[in-house]
Order: C-alpha cells, then structure tokens, then sequence
C-alpha cells in the first residue's frame, strides 16, 4: 500500500515538475519574444531620434548661417551708411563754409529770392529775418544793398529763430521761405550722397 502511496506521489511529483517546466519554457519564449519586440522597437525609437536630432541639427545649422549671412550684410550696408553719411556731411559743410563765407555770395542769393518773391506778390512788402548775432555792419551793409537795389520793398528784422542765412516771406501771408546754412547743408547733402556712395563703393 505505502508502495502504492509512494508511487502516485511520484507520479504526481513528475507531472507537476514537467507541466511547470512546460509552462515555463512557454512562459520564457513569451518572454524572449517580447524583449526582441521590445529591442527592435527601442532600436527604431533610438534611430527616428537620431535622425530627427540630425535633421533639427541642419536646420539649426542653416538658421543659424541665414542669420549671421543677413547680421553681416546689415553691418555692412551700416557702415557703408555711415561712412557715406560722414563723408556727405563734410563735403556739404565744406561747400556751404566756402560759398557763404563772403557777404557777395549771400547778397546774391538774397537778392535774387527777394526780387523773385516781390514779382510774385505785388503790392506786398517783403519780410527778410536775419539772426539775432549778426554783426552790425553786416546788417547795415545788407540793409543798405537791398533797399538800393529793391526800393524799399523789403523790411528786416532779427529774429532769435534762425542762427545763420535768412528766411523771407511776403507780409501779411503765412509761409516762410528759408534760406540758412542747415537749408543749404541738406539740400547739398542730398545732391552729392549718391556720387559720394559711388565713389566709395561702386555700384553695390
């Protein structure tokens, strides 16, 4: 009997040993098989991130050389501004300290604008504002030029608004025609810019 006993444990023992060793491979080649899946699926991951890490990378790269090929064409057209500005400027002052450093010259110009102003506005007295600094005899001088040549049609005063030239405007209207050095400067400065950027840099 204990024979028997002992023979059916055993046999049970084996089968149970044999079910679970079943069981287990089962369970193993599941498990070999989702660690492969799993691998394949990291190592495809780790490649899509590669490759859109590279192709952020050469956007980056050509952002990146966009940027500093523009930053150095605005430096550049910078300095070319402002070279070409420096350079206008003081060939504009140099033209205006040259043409109006005699009292002829502006008598001339004055004259002329005065005259043409009292032919287009007969019956009109003129109105000549000259600075406030300006020396007396200077003043006497042109004063007495003007009235000679023009028959008292005009009428000078100082006037704290303009620091060189003159402005002139016909009485009892309200526009001003200005005629100062800073007048004469712009309208220099914008006749010699574009032969001065030329000059300096060509065509480009």
């Amino acid at each position: 009997m204990d024979d028997k006993i002992a023979l059916l444990t055993q046999q049970l023992y084996d089968d149970g040993i044999n079910k679970a060793q079943i069981e287990g491979e089962k369970l193993l080649a599941i498990a070999q098989a989702d660690a492969k899946q799993i691998v394949a699926q990291a190592l495809k991951d780790a490649e899509d991130i590669i490759r859109q890490a590279k192709s952020t990378a050469e956007d980056m790269q050509k952002n990146t050389a966009a940027e500093i090929k523009t930053s150095s064409n605005q430096a550049l057209l910078l300095v070319k501004q402002t070279l070409t500005d420096m350079l206008t400027l003081r060939l504009a002052n140099q033209i205006v300290d040259d043409t109006f450093k005699h009292n002829e010259v502006k008598l001339k110009i004055l004259l002329y604008a005065a005259e043409s102003m009292i032919h287009s506005h007969k019956g009109h007295t003129i109105n000549i504002d000259l600075p406030i600094d300006i020396s007396k005899d200077v003043y006497n001088w042109l004063e007495t030029s003007i009235h000679e040549q023009l028959h008292n049609k005009v009428k000078f005063q100082l006037s704290h608004k303009i620091d060189s030239g003159f402005r002139i405007s016909p009485q009892n209207k309200n526009y001003t025609i200005s005629f100062t050095d800073d007048d004469f400067q712009k309208f220099f400065m914008q006749l010699i810019r574009p032969v001065t950027s030329e000059i300096l840099f060509g065509n480009v």
